[in-house]
C-alpha cells in the first residue's frame, strides 16, 4: 500500500477552505488529488512531514 499527506486546514488558490489538500510530487499544497505525492511505506510519510510540515495543523497520512 502507498501513503499521502493530507491536510483540511490549508485554503485552496480560490480561497476555499473546505477542499482537502495534499503534497504534491513539489511538496507544494494541491487540491487536486491525482497530483499527490505517495510514500511507500507510513513512516517514509511520517519523516516527510518530521522534515518541515509537523507545525501545520489538521495534517495526517493517508493509506490508500
Amino acid at each position: 500500500m502507498a501513503f499521502y499527506i493530507k491536510s483540511t486546514s490549508h485554503t485552496t488558490t480560490s480561497g476555499d477552505s473546505s477542499t482537502p489538500q495534499y503534497i504534491d510530487a513539489n511538496n507544494q499544497w494541491t487540491d487536486n488529488i491525482s497530483d499527490k505525492k505517495t510514500f511507500d511505506t507510513e513512516s517514509a510519510a511520517n519523516a516527510f512531514l518530521e522534515n518541515g510540515y509537523k507545525n501545520v495543523s489538521s495534517v495526517s497520512v493517508v493509506e490508500e
